[in-house]
Formats: C-alpha cells, sequence, structure tokens
C-alpha cells in the first residue's frame, strides 16, 4: 500500500512538471542599452519565483548603441535568452513579428524595453493564459506620458476600431490599445503571422481574429532610463500605415468626396443656369469656371478612387516584400530533428500533431495494411506523403540496411505511435536522445499488445497514456509522462481508442517541449506491478454463455466495430455479436438458454444474470434480433450453446 501511495505521487508529481507550458516573451528593442540588463533581472525574477519555464527574445530594431553587442552578451550567460538583428529599422510590430516567428512558447507575450510596464504582472498573464483566455491585455491605471501623446493615441485608436470595425468584433473589456505588455496564446500568433499585411499593428490584428479577451490591470510608471523612441510623427506614421494596409476606407471616402463635388458642381451651374434666366446675367466666367472646376474635380476624383481601389487590392494580393530581414540569432538551439514510427488512429493522430507543431519530422516510417485486417483507422502513410516528409515501409526493420537508411537521416529522437514491431538494439541506439514509446495503459499494466481491448474485457475502470522511454524490454522503459483516461460503462475499444489518441497527441506537445528545453524527467518502472498481455486474434472473441453478464458485455463492447468482434457458434456457423446489454433476471434454465424475444432483442440466459443481444452477424450480413430468430428458426426456450 505504501509503495503504490508513493508511485502515485510520483506519477502526479511528473504529471505536473510536463504541464508546465512555456512562456516566450518578445522585446523589441531599439537603442535601449541602458535598460537591457535590468528588463532581464525584473522578467527572471518574476518568473524564476513562480517556477515558469520562458524564453526571453530580443530583438534589435535596427539599433545604433550597444544593444545588439549586450543581447549577444546576455544570450551567452543565459540560456533562456535568445537575441534577432534585424538588417534596419521596420518599426516596434515588425520587430515583435519577427520575435513571432522565432519563439516556441505556448503563451507569447509582448513587452517594451523600457520598463515602464512592470515585469512583476508576467504571473499573472501566464495564469490567465492558462485558465483558457486566447488574448490577455493590460489596462494601464495612469498613462505617463504627456497630453499630446494621449490624445493622438486616443484618436488613432479610436478611428482604427471604426476603419476596421473592430468595434463590431472586439469584446468590451479591451480598452487600452496602446498598452504593448499583452499575452497571447499560440493559435493567435500564428494568426497575426498568416494574417498580417506589411504594416502591422499587433494589438488590432490580434482583437480582429477574436477569441477569449480578458484585461488587467497594471501601474504604468514613468520611463527611468533613455528616452521615448516612438514620437509623434512615428504614431503617425503607423496611422497612416494601418489605415491604408487593413482598410481600403480611405479611397472609398476620397471616392465619395468625388461624388458630393460632382453634385456640388451640377447644383452650382442649375444656380447659375436660373439665375440667369430670372434675374439676368452677371460678370462672365467666374462661377461658371467654378461650377465647371468643381464638376471636373469631383470627375476626376472619382476616377481617381476607383482606380485607387484596385490598385489597392492588387497591391494587398501582390506585396511580397519581406516586413523585415534578419541579420544575426544568438542564443537559439538547433530544432531537433525528429524520427516518427506510426501507424492506426494514435499513429495518424501524434504525427498529426507534431506537424501542427512544426517540428522537424526527418522521416516515418509505418506499416504496409494487411489486406486481410479491417483498416478502419487514418492512413500514417498519406498523411506524411500530404507534408512530403520521407516515407519509410520496411518489410523487416532489423535489416542492415534499414539501420543505415535510419542512421543516415541522424534523427536526435525517434517517437513510437503504435507501431506493432520491436526495435532492435542497433535501432534504439541510433538516435542521440534515445528513443520514445506512446503506449496505450498506464504501465507497468497492461504491457504488449491491444492494452485498450484487454483492459475493457478485464472491466477496468481507468486506463491511460504513457510515454517511456524504450529499451529491449517490451513496454518496460522508464516512465516520462503518463495521463490517467477514465472508462466509462458504455465506452467500447473504438471510443476509447480515440480516447487514447486525443489525449497522447495533447501529451506529446509535453514530450517534445521537454525535449527541446533538455528537462525531461523519468522514473524506472515497478516490476512487481507489471502485467502483460500478448496479442489479440479474432479466435480469442468466443464467448462463453457459462460467464456472467457483466464479461460477457465487455467482451462485446471491446470487440465491437471496427474489431473482429465477440462470437459464439451456433449449428456451424459464427455469430457475432455487435451490440447487446446486460439485463438483470431470475430465470434458473441452463445458461445459454433462450429466456425472451422481442422485434428489438433476443433475451439469453448466462452463467449470472441475463444478457440482451441487440445486433447480431451471421455469414457476413448484420441482422436485427427479429432477422436473427428467422434466419435460424430460434424460438423461446432454444439453447444458444452453454
Amino acid at each position: 500500500m505504501t509503495l503504490l501511495w508513493f508511485n502515485d505521487i510520483v506519477n502526479q508529481i511528473i504529471e505536473i512538471t510536463q504541464m508546465n507550458k512555456m512562456i516566450s516573451i518578445v522585446v523589441p528593442v531599439f537603442n535601449e542599452e541602458d535598460s537591457l540588463e535590468g528588463l532581464l533581472k525584473a522578467i527572471k525574477d518574476s518568473l524564476d519565483k513562480k517556477s515558469i519555464s520562458f524564453e526571453v527574445i530580443f530583438v534589435d530594431d535596427g539599433s545604433s548603441d550597444r544593444s545588439w553587442s549586450i543581447i549577444e552578451t546576455l544570450s551567452r550567460r543565459f540560456e533562456e535568452v535568445r537575441g534577432l538583428k534585424l538588417s534596419r529599422n521596420v518599426g516596434q510590430h515588425n520587430a515583435i513579428i519577427a520575435g513571432f516567428e522565432n519563439s516556441i512558447g505556448t503563451y507569447v507575450v509582448t513587452i517594451d524595453a523600457d520598463m515602464q510596464d512592470n515585469p512583476d504582472v508576467l504571473p499573472r498573464i501566464y495564469e490567465k493564459l492558462k485558465s483558457g483566455f486566447d488574448i490577455v491585455g493590460c489596462r494601464r491605471k495612469v498613462r505617463r506620458d504627456n497630453f499630446l501623446r494621449r490624445f493622438l493615441s486616443f484618436v488613432m485608436h479610436y478611428t482604427i476600431r471604426h476603419f476596421t470595425k473592430l468595434g463590431r468584433v472586439s469584446t468590451r473589456e479591451f480598452t487600452d490599445f496602446g498598452c504593448m505588455l499583452r499575452g497571447y496564446r499560440r493559435w493567435v500568433v500564428e494568426k497575426v503571422i498568416e494574417l498580417g499585411g506589411k504594416s502591422v499593428y499587433i494589438p488590432t490584428f490580434a482583437a480582429l481574429i477574436g477569441g477569449d479577451f480578458c484585461e488587467i490591470e497594471i501601474e504604468h510608471v514613468t520611463r527611468v532610463k533613455g528616452k521615448s523612441k516612438y514620437g509623434i510623427s512615428r504614431l503617425l506614421s503607423l496611422y497612416f500605415d494601418m489605415i491604408t494596409d487593413i482598410s481600403l476606407l480611405p479611397v472609398q471616402v476620397i471616392s465619395l468626396l468625388g461624388i458630393l463635388l460632382s453634385f456640388a458642381g451640377f447644383a452650382l451651374g442649375v444656380i447659375i443656369f436660373l439665375r440667369r434666366i430670372f434675374i439676368g446675367p452677371e460678370v462672365e466666367g467666374v462661377f461658371t469656371l467654378f461650377a465647371f472646376l468643381f464638376v471636373f474635380t469631383g470627375v476626376l476624383l472619382i476616377s481617381v478612387g476607383l482606380i485607387g481601389e484596385y490598385v489597392g487590392r492588387i497591391y494587398k494580393e501582390v506585396n511580397k516584400k519581406p516586413r523585415f530581414i534578419v541579420t544575426e540569432k544568438s542564443g537559439f538551439r538547433k530544432g531537433l530533428r525528429i524520427g516518427v514510427f506510426a501507424y492506426s488512429e494514435v499513429g495518424y493522430s501524434c504525427l498529426e500533431q507534431l506537424i501542427r507543431m512544426g517540428e522537424d519530422i526527418v522521416f516515418v516510417v509505418t506499416h504496409r495494411d494487411n489486406k486481410n485486417e479491417n483498416i478502419w483507422f487514418r492512413s500514417v502513410g498519406e498523411l506524411a506523403h500530404k507534408f512530403n516528409i520521407p516515407l519509410l515501409k520496411p518489410e523487416s526493420i532489423k535489416e542492415g540496411k534499414f539501420i543505415d537508411v535510419i542512421s543516415s537521416f541522424k534523427p536526435d529522437i525517434i517517437l513510437s505511435f503504435y507501431f506493432r514491431k520491436i526495435f532492435s538494439e542497433e535501432l534504439v541506439s541510433i538516435p542521440s536522445l534515445g528513443c520514445i514509446n506512446l503506449h496505450g495503459s498506464l504501465l507497468p499494466t497492461y504491457r504488449g499488445r491491444a492494452p485498450v481491448n484487454w483492459a475493457i474485457i478485464n472491466g477496468g475502470k481507468e486506463t491511460g497514456v504513457t510515454f517511456h522511454y524504450m529499451t529491449q524490454k517490451v513496454d518496460a522503459g522508464p516512465i516520462i509522462v503518463q495521463k490517467r483516461i477514465k472508462i466509462e460503462n458504455d465506452d467500447t475499444g473504438l471510443s476509447l481508442t480515440k480516447k487514447i489518441a486525443s489525449c497522447g497527441a495533447k501529451l506529446l506537445e509535453d514530450v517534445v517541449e521537454g525535449l527541446n528545453e533538455q528537462n525531461l524527467r523519468s522514473t524506472l518502472q515497478d516490476e512487481t506491478k507489471a502485467t502483460y498481455f500478448g496479442k489479440r486474434t479474432p479466435s480469442m472473441g468466443e464467448i462463453d454463455w457459462q460467464w456472467d453478464n457483466e464479461k460477457i458485455y465487455n467482451y462485446v463492447r471491446a470487440l465491437t466495430s471496427p474489431f473482429p468482434g465477440a462470437f459464439f457458434v451456433l449449428e456451424d456457423k459464427k455469430c457475432i455479436i455487435w451490440r447487446g446489454e446486460k439485463k438483470e433476471c431470475g430465470n434458473r434454465e441452463p445458461p445459454g438458454t433462450i429466456v425472451g424475444i422481442s422485434r428489438d432483442s433476443v433475451i439469453v440466459k448466462t452463467g449470472s444474470g441475463c444478457f440482451r443481444i441487440t445486433e447480431v452477424e451471421i455469414d457476413g450480413e448484420r441482422l436485427t434480433p427479429e432477422g436473427f430468430v428467422k434466419h435460424l428458426k430460434l424460438k423461446k426456450g432454444n439453447s444458444l450453446g452453454g
């Protein structure tokens, strides 16, 4: 009992550790040599005391002072620090995009380098993101800027909200667009990168994308060192860039103005004509000139506006110039080269997750489909082919040629998801970080094949997913992380397999993050608790009516479609039970006796209680209970075996 308690605690600690998501802090830098070291110290102090893993990405936006030199030094001293040097000054928001593209955190936070916004608030942002919010903004209690700056910021944000129709799609909590201290979930960051134009104003783009918003109140202090690089001219430049990049409203306004001037010119012409008739001629030329000038100016502006509209649309389509060019990087680790062995639905889901995460998958090994097997799951091979990943389908994974091919890819790690063949010692030794396997149970229980089906057959109440290092002994390597899954009373082999696939794909994020951060921990399996179950074959699905109804029910739901099915043999015919349920009954007939027949069920006496058959198959034909009875001319009191 003490050992069981200890292992449960260890597993919980491992699980909690792995669920600690990384946060990426992106800091745009322009001539901030005086504040960088202090900012980093404040960030580290804030996150370290909460045990939050993080990386800090300083993006040098064309600084002319010692900023880049300091960033390089910090990246060498601290493993959490990364640096990007841009070829020229491209603006704060484009520098942030550069940081986004090079970040790996599950959550990403942007913060200015001037330290006017206290990094102590970072854990609060992290907790909000972790609780489910997609975007976490900050609202400054008091802005420490001059009146003109605050006024222009207000006008800018107000008009942008209306030009972009942001007021219709944003939530009422989003108020302070000028504060760059914000947190985003990874999917929001990816969408900002994907949808952003040549000029990007991050808060607006993020708000347009949508998601769950919230805002927290923070202190805004006076700048201690250096001076603001975001003057009035930069603010106005950003304003006009944003308006023309996000919206075609300016040229539409010009077109509308042209129409109004045309009407004004026409109206003036009518007035001149009427005055000439009723009042008489006046000084020649002046009013006529104005009338024609208004008309032609209006027509000209309409034309320019229409042409501008088309040019604007074309410009949006063909403008492929890069927002920025990264000339140097510092502190970035090389991405892992991942090899994948995968099959079945679990293998597909995990490979799909790796692709979604943008990992460097250097090859995929899968099985050739067996024509005698029901291939109900999605194809790992087709997924690899779709994304142009080298695909191998070897007859044997122990041959020297295959080992040589795998070695040639130089994988850092090999991940195995429901691959059916046993790795040789030579294969396991190829990747420098070893081989990791996903197993569909809470090891050390249910080692071997078909753990999901066996767990249901044996009446298990829970199972789970285990990631473990691979050794020569099957499913016996040190455990990295586990996740428990409850087995519901109506779970089938299929529904539980899908739960395993979904849970495994999510847990894979933590495993890969741990590999990248080089902080994976593992614990040895308790061999005294190990259980092993071998490969299942269709013949193993035969039921015995002497069993109690609970055991028969577990067999049926564990082996129902798409698996081979639980069955009994009657009159030399294999009868596969696809659906059924337990039923209490007091009949004293021998097990296997039919004690009830109706249109929707055949009730059979079992060793304990009864079992209600609701769908059965004979000779490849699926039958209702009524069809089953007619097919074999059954009646109450007949025996189905015993």
